[in-house]
């Protein structure tokens, strides 16, 4: 995180505010891979280490998958921009979400609406929610740990180990009418029988 933090990341929306690529992903690529070295010498000494940090490579060698995994901050900002809502309505529908495990991207399913509109504040808060199709999720992470267990020499898991696996993404977005973020908060929930991980990001401007 050290070596990334500094990171400058040039992207590109449409006139609505829509994000549509990451311009210098090519140098964000580079920053990933000088992360993976130093990986490399810190953990010189654990055998095979260098065959798992080069799965880890390859898992962020394409630019879909680093516009995925290392601008969430910035997918975050613009998740509503580049559409018209009413309040209340409710809009549903499917999309396809980067597989960082280096297959085929997953099909998810996804809410999106206006929750409020605040006349005197000049600002509306929107909801989203993203759920990744769970018999893919779960073949992308099995296939990936076994090829992580055999380049470590170590035993791999069983399909059935993987139980109730599950990759959720909730965001509630404060926006002022010009458009800019207010307070976002995206919270992402990965689960697999009594294991959970919850990862949360906040955004807001002060």
């Amino acid at each position: 995180m050290d070596i990334t933090k500094e990171m400058k990341v040039i992207f590109k929306t449409d006139e609505l505010g829509a994000f549509v690529e990451v311009v210098n992903w090519k140098e964000i690529k580079d920053y990933i891979q000088k992360a993976t070295a130093s990986l490399r010498k810190d953990f010189k000494e654990i055998p095979e280490m260098d065959k798992v940090l080069k799965q880890i490579e390859a898992t962020y060698s394409t630019k879909e998958a680093i516009e995925s995994a290392s601008i969430k901050d910035i997918q975050q900002f613009h998740t509503f921009h580049g559409a018209k809502y009413k309040l209340g309505e409710i809009i549903e529908g499917q999309l396809k979400v980067p597989n960082l495990f280096g297959t085929e991207p997953f099909d998810s399913d996804f809410t999106v609406y206006l929750d409020e509109i605040n006349e005197e504040d000049n600002n509306f808060i929107m909801r989203a929610t993203q759920e990744v199709n769970k018999e893919q999720l779960t073949d992308a992470t099995f296939d990936y740990l076994t090829k992580m267990s055999k380049n470590m020499k170590v035993e791999p898991p069983r399909r059935e180990d993987l139980k109730d696996l599950m990759n959720e993404t909730l965001t509630a977005s404060r926006i002022h009418g010009t458009g800019w973020i207010v307070y976002s908060v995206q919270t992402t929930t990965v689960a697999s029988d009594n294991v959970t991980n919850i990862e949360e990001r906040v955004i807001e401007i002060k």
